[in-house]
């Protein structure tokens, strides 16, 4: 499906300044399968969205080849490459502006995706699946950021091509919101054979994908292939549940706490720890006030 071989991306300087080069992505080279579900990782400026930007068809690379359906993306001409893009991928970038038209409802943005795609696509249920056909005549100028967000997952929903790329798909969502939307597209890209390839810093979301890449200064750094296992979202589900569920302890002692968990219990900077017949307990500290601290 797509076959990344030595691909190199370096954002140039000023011509009398190449020691301010920028090498974005480093050698890096890598296999999606069809229908796979692939998270990519990284702190801020690590190349994530350069990596997607390339797998767009919107950033030819310095080096290196990029293959996709067999068809070597770069080696066509602007063109071609065009018309293939439009046919075979989706591509809903962070930037909520690059997506959306502000001056237009939410119905007349989805309608031009309906254009764009040769598509008659029901809108509405569109929006239905995600819960905000509420906002089918609403201004996107008026919209709240997590709208505008969900407005452009629902324009990925309507597409049907081989490929959809999602640049941080659920960073203006709370977390129950956030869990619902992954496993409703997730759930329409394996229906219609969908690859899904999404960037996110969130590590609760890496949990829909077969394959984590993550990307450390241009070059991956770790590599977590589940191909062979079948997809769990059992921590945030069981939380969500009520039940128990496992966290990993590092060698210091530190211990991550699902985002869910905090958001659920108010938890900000400060939390009380008590020993108690060989339990440990966590809960919010309060302030004077009585409020969480």
């Amino acid at each position: 499906m797509i076959n990344i071989s030595d691909m190199t991306v370096i954002y140039k300087g000023p011509k009398l300044h190449p020691e301010e080069n920028l090498l974005a992505l480093n050698n890096v080279s890598f296999v999606i399968k069809s229908s796979e579900v692939v998270t990519i990782t990284g702190d801020s400026g690590s190349g994530k969205t350069t990596l997607l930007n390339v797998l767009a068809g919107q950033l030819e690379p310095d080096v290196g080849v990029v293959e996709i359906l067999s068809n070597s993306l770069y080696k066509m001409n602007q063109q071609d490459r065009q018309r293939f893009i439009s046919e075979y991928i989706f591509y809903v970038k962070q930037k909520m502006e690059e997506n959306l038209i502000f001056k237009l409802t939410v119905r007349e943005n989805m309608e031009l995706v309906n254009f764009i795609i040769n598509k008659n696509v029901d809108i509405l249920k569109t929006l239905r699946e995600l819960e905000i056909s509420h906002l089918i005549d609403q201004p996107v100028m008026h919209l709240s950021g997590g709208e505008k967000q969900l407005v452009c997952l629902a324009m990925g929903l309507m597409q049907n091509s081989k490929i959809l790329i999602l640049d941080e798909p659920t960073s203006s969502l709370d977390s129950t919101t956030k869990h619902k939307v992954m496993r409703k597209i997730i759930e329409s890209c394996k229906s219609n054979d969908i690859t899904l390839v999404y960037t996110s810093h969130d590590p609760e979301i890496s949990l829909y994908s077969n394959l984590v890449l993550g990307i450390y200064f241009g070059r991956f750094d770790r590599i977590i292939d589940r191909s062979n296992t079948e997809i769990k979202e059992e921590g945030i589900l069981k939380l969500m549940h009520g039940l128990h569920v496992d966290l990993t302890v590092d060698s210091k002692g530190a211990v991550y706490l699902p985002k869910y968990a905090l958001e659920k219990l108010d938890i900000k900077n400060i939390i009380t720890m008590s020993l108690k017949d060989g339990f440990i307990k966590l809960s919010p500290k309060k302030n004077e006030m009585g409020d969480n601290a």
